[in-house]
């Protein structure tokens, strides 16, 4: 392999834009070990890269990854909680530390990730401006390096790495993320802007970038709602949709050579469920695919996991478009009051329906909210949720 690097721009402005998240599940899925340190982390930015599908796999294939976060902003209790449920969860392959030290007048600033390769000759390494945050690995405008080396340039890599961490770990900066110290000092990173933050050093501009909400979008057809087809043997987990919902609503890529998505930084999109009581799941960041066997558009939801299905029926999902690819959306069985008002609404709303076909359409807030005004989904304040935490 030869070195190589390549610029990668999350921009969505520019039509060659790629997000952080997308990369860097990428990688992962190809990788056999890793590690990777931030500035900054959330929860719902722990989600979307350790808590998915591809890092599932990552971890039951034996491999570890070692993740090292900063606490002198933004970073909480919460996140450092929801960390440790992680590593429990994936065995202790994914292994997680805090990089602190009080007496320092500097703060802890870093955004770099790298990936092993399975031949042991390279890796993929990443550096930019992204932090491991909903903003940082979608929501902002970011510049990052996506760089593939060589096997001697890849050992020169690891031996400025682990030197680091062992220099860093000998001079007590690295710690548990349970250590008493950390949450301690994570306990006074209170949404927003962290007085204490400021107080070493942070700039302002650089809290407040890491708060912004996405640009208002325009209301028309920020609404889909649709029946979710059944998947022979797959439950109701899998959403079958049309080419033109999953290449025009949720932005997925498709190769129209070969008609299917594509591989190289393929796209993703981030997904967060809203409960009937107005409670929000824990983030998705999904990729799209394409049935080999029936040729179905399709994507994991999953909120649909389990939902309460009536023989004969079909559970109806409703999503809200909130920013670039992020969508927040709410999934209700035969059992919900809404089910049938929905079907209702999609009917009315897409008179090209044939008699046998499943209710679905695309609408506006405004258009659903002037019928239905109570739907959870429509109730969460703002353009996202949470870009970086604010919302739990």
């Amino acid at each position: 392999m030869a070195n190589a690097s390549m610029l990668v721009i999350q921009d969505d402005v520019y039509s060659g834009s790629l997000h952080l998240d997308e990369v860097l599940l990428s990688a992962i899925s190809e990788a056999e070990g890793g590690a990777a340190a931030f500035a900054f982390a959330t929860k719902n930015g722990l989600s979307a890269i350790f808590d998915s599908e591809e890092f599932a796999a990552f971890c039951r294939s034996g491999h570890h990854f070692e993740l090292y976060l900063g606490i002198d902003a933004v970073t909480n209790v919460e996140t450092l909680e929801y960390a440790g449920e992680l590593s429990s969860k994936h065995g202790g392959r994914l292994i997680v530390r805090v990089y602190y030290d009080s007496g320092h007048p500097g703060i802890f600033h870093p955004k770099i990730s790298w990936f092993k390769n399975p031949e042991g000759d390279g890796c993929v390494a990443f550096v930019g401006s992204g932090n491991l945050t909903v903003a940082g690995l979608q929501g902002n405008i970011e510049v990052f390096s996506w760089m593939e080396q060589d096997r001697a340039s890849f050992e020169e890599t690891l031996r400025t790495w682990n030197g680091w961490i062992d220099a860093a770990s000998k001079a007590g900066r690295v710690h548990d993320v349970d250590d008493p110290e950390v949450l301690a000092r994570a306990e006074m990173n209170a949404w927003g802007r962290s007085r204490s933050a400021l107080v070493r050093g942070i700039d302002r501009d650089d809290i407040s970038a890491e708060a912004i909400d996405s640009v208002p979008l325009d209301d028309e057809n920020l609404i889909m709602i649709s029946c979710v087809p059944r998947q022979q043997g797959r439950g109701w987990s899998q959403f079958a949709m049309a080419k033109e919902y999953y290449t025009d609503y949720f932005e997925f890529e498709v190769d129209e050579s070969t008609g299917v998505p594509k591989s190289t930084g393929q796209r993703r999109v981030l997904l967060q469920s809203v409960g009937e009581d107005g409670t929000l799941g824990n983030l998705e960041s999904r990729a799209g695919n394409i049935s080999s066997t029936s040729r179905n558009f399709r994507m994991e939801l999953e909120a649909a996991r389990g939902v309460t299905v009536l023989d004969g029926d079909n559970p109806v999902v409703v999503f809200r478009k909130t920013g670039a690819r992020s969508y927040l959306y709410e999934v209700f069985g035969s059992d919900s009051p809404w089910s049938a008002r929905l079907k209702e609404f999609a009917r009315q709303h897409n008179p090209d329906l044939r008699g046998n076909q499943l209710p679905k359409c695309r609408a506006s807030i405004t258009e659903l909210a002037s019928i239905m005004p109570a739907l959870p989904l429509l109730k969460i304040e703002g353009p996202w949720v949470e870009l970086d935490g604010a919302g739990d």
